[in-house]
């Protein structure tokens, strides 16, 4: 009997042994293991979120970043990496605060919620759609808040952009998705939480925002966009993360007492978002000064309509605002001020990462972690001076890849994913993983349907490091003509409405740093050239002078003979020489000139100033190499009403080719086999759904 039962044994072992070596020979298709045991526990869910924190971490380098290697610090981020699944190629929706909040909180998209712009509240513009804490509260959990989850104020129902008297009664003014998605009557827990110390430490007295700041600006009333902390006004006035991680552990503390009750609890943290006020001992943790950006220019062949001028960083913070900087096209802030702020992100990130580890270790000490799902992600990336843009607000690489981080104590092993995924995705994964109801997949419209979702279950990559759920991701963001929305003017100084200056151009088809010349009018009439910024640049010298109608210009090129150009002066403020030429050469590539430090000047026969252009862009693999695609068709609708792309009127088309590019400084659609440019456009516009890889049954 014992041999039978031996043999039995083995054979048992040899098919699953086989079967585990089948699965290893299809590593790119994505497995379901069995469904969850009905007497099985739920798992407790630790939701930290971080606000604009790109994926520049100790456990994505090198090859879950693209951009320049910096040794980062970030030690308790990493340790949760090495026992969890690090999601390398994570996308968010929208590359804002509001919009990407609400799309990944209640798993649909920009286009489902209706939110595309900070302020709307997708209950109101898009649907009475189920958040993921609100899912977790009906499925009888305890659900408890802290810091920024939801983007707060009329973006999650409230009735105020700013916050008042901060308290911990005061959320339930500014929204936060009250009384929806937490928990409402336990006499223990607060269901809400927000740093009475904000107002301390953030405020902006710029126009358009809050212009009293009582208290704030760290005691003034503005506040810059970076500042070293020290330690007594530390102590003193603990800053908000602190105050946010405090409670954190004091909420997980209470809940070690409830064994056998489910709760889900998000940590929502402001840093690394603006303004980076860091104790100075994580400053200094990088050297003085950092680098700056390899790629401080546009991209090559950048159509304008993907431009942003940074409006975030130059109009909300007292220091860059006295810059009086435009955040036009190829201009950028001085090397100063950018490698400060760079250091002082760096800084805020690992001021984060003791935060969170401050959360984690209170999780293990109270022996919550066996059972406690950790999911922790940033809302999008950020652009710290590269190609001349900071903050986010575009559909480059930096704005949409985000840090998507996730233990699950029933998985397999740690892995590193290189599966296109989003963050639409989050809800169904976290459902999934935790033993309650998945949201089924949404129909086409879906706004009447309150539990459903427009991502997939990540599962299967927990059992499968290798498996691949869809085969592409995608992101998008509404822009003017003329590059992002903004409803708030530039505080530049005007030009003075004279020829003398410094006068620039830049070559149309290479706007990079080494492709610039330089126009000396002086007020003596005199006419100089200065090419030792220009290394593509045809002509050699320039003679000319100036007079009442312009500037008489010729320039002599390398190897052809002496051309004639008449370039014509553009008084009243307009800080713009336009020329005419009766030659063509070469020089016709070259944007017409203007003022040092202000706007270029708009393409000829521009749309209406009105127009809006929704930025559709993919990430997706061809035959290995990885690709961004990016079309912007006129938007039939205004950036807060519902509205549909017109396909047939594009502002301009993009095409980065990662496995060359990753920085994506060479916009190539003008020179790629026109059949691949044809198949990437029809996947874009078929959209998410085309992408989504099924599941084996």
């Amino acid at each position: 009997m014992s041999g039978v039962r031996s043999v039995v044994l083995m054979v048992a072992m040899l098919m699953s042994v086989a079967r585990v070596c089948t699965l290893a020979a299809q590593p790119h298709r994505a497995t379901t293991p069995g469904p969850v045991r009905a007497k099985q526990k739920k798992m407790n869910v630790l939701m930290i979120a971080a606000d604009d924190l790109r994926p520049q971490l100790g456990c994505y380098q090198p090859e879950g970043w693209a951009g320049r290697h910096v040794e980062m610090h970030t030690p308790n981020i990493d340790a949760l990496a090495n026992r969890s699944v690090v999601f390398l190629r994570s996308y968010c929706q929208q590359a804002i605060c509001g919009p990407t909040r609400a799309s990944l909180l209640t798993g649909r998209r920009p286009d489902t919620t209706n939110v595309h712009t900070i302020g709307p509240y997708w209950r109101t513009v898009g649907g009475n759609f189920t958040s993921l804490p609100q899912h977790f509260k009906q499925s009888g959990y305890t659900t408890v808040g802290h810091g920024k989850i939801f983007h707060p104020g009329s973006s999650s129902g409230g009735t105020a952009s700013g916050y008042v008297n901060p308290g911990p009664a005061f959320p339930w003014v500014l929204g936060d998705d009250y009384p929806y998605a937490w928990t409402t009557d336990d006499p223990e827990l607060s269901p809400y939480y927000h740093a009475p110390n904000k107002m301390y430490w953030q405020c902006s007295a710029a126009p358009g925002y809050n212009t009293t700041c009582p208290g704030g600006g760290m005691g003034h009333r503005e506040t810059p966009s970076y500042a070293t902390v020290n330690a007594s006004l530390e102590a003193e006035v603990p800053l908000m993360d602190d105050q946010i991680a405090t409670q954190a552990v004091k909420t997980l503390g209470i809940l070690k007492g409830r064994p056998d009750t489910p709760w889900f609890v998000g940590v929502g943290f402001h840093l690394p978002h603006l303004p980076d006020l860091v104790p100075q001992r994580f400053v200094d943790l990088y050297p003085n000064p950092v680098d700056l950006p390899d790629n401080q220019f546009a991209p090559n062949h950048m159509p304008l309509v993907a431009w942003s001028s940074s409006g975030e960083l130059r109009e909300q913070y007292s220091d860059a605002r006295a810059l009086g900087a435009t955040g036009a096209v190829n201009t950028t802030l001085p090397a100063n001020f950018t490698v400060a702020l760079r250091r002082h992100y760096y800084g805020a990130v690992s001021y984060l990462d003791y935060q969170v580890g401050r959360v984690l270790t209170a999780l293990s000490e109270n022996n919550q972690e066996e059972n406690t799902i950790v999911a922790l992600w940033g809302d999008h990336g950020y652009q710290l001076g590269e190609h001349g843009i900071w903050c986010k607000v575009t559909n480059f690489e930096l704005a949409t890849h985000t840090a998507l981080i996730i233990s699950w104590p029933g998985m397999g092993k740690p892995g590193r994913s290189t599966s296109f995924v989003e963050f639409v995705d989050i809800f169904p994964t976290l459902s999934d993983l935790a033993g309650i109801a998945v949201p089924p997949l949404c129909p086409p419209n879906s706004s009447h349907i309150e539990l459903c979702t427009e991502g997939v279950s990540l599962k299967p990559i927990f059992f499968d490091e290798t498996a691949e759920v869809k085969t592409a991701s995608f992101s998008q963001y509404p822009h003017g003509p003329h590059g992002v929305l903004t409803t708030k003017s530039s505080s530049a100084p005007p030009c003075p409405p004279t020829a003398t200056g410094r006068w620039l151009a830049i070559n149309r088809d290479s706007p990079r740093s080494n492709n610039l010349f330089v126009l000396n009018v002086r007020s003596n009439g005199e006419v100089s050239m200065d090419t030792s910024g220009c290394s593509d640049c045809s002509f050699s010298s320039a003679i000319g002078s100036l007079t009442a109608t312009g500037v008489n210009l010729t320039l002599r090129f390398a190897k052809t003979a002496v051309t004639d150009f008449q370039v014509g002066t553009l008084m009243n403020n307009s800080c713009q020489l336009v020329w005419t030429t009766n030659s063509s050469d070469t020089s016709g590539h070259w944007a017409p000139f203007f003022r040092d430090g202000h706007a270029p000047p708009t393409p000829p026969a521009p749309p209406p100033a009105n127009s809006i252009f929704m930025g559709y862009t993919m990430i997706t693999r061809v035959e290995r190499l990885e690709y961004r695609y990016t079309e912007w068709p006129l938007w039939l609708g205004s950036a807060s009403t519902k509205g549909s792309p017109n396909w047939a009127d594009l502002a301009g088309v993009e095409l980065y080719n990662h496995s060359a590019d990753p920085e994506e400084n060479e916009n190539i659609v003008g020179n790629t086999d026109p059949t691949l440019l044809s198949a990437l456009s029809k996947q874009l516009r078929a959209g998410w759904r085309a992408a989504h890889i099924p599941t084996p049954t």
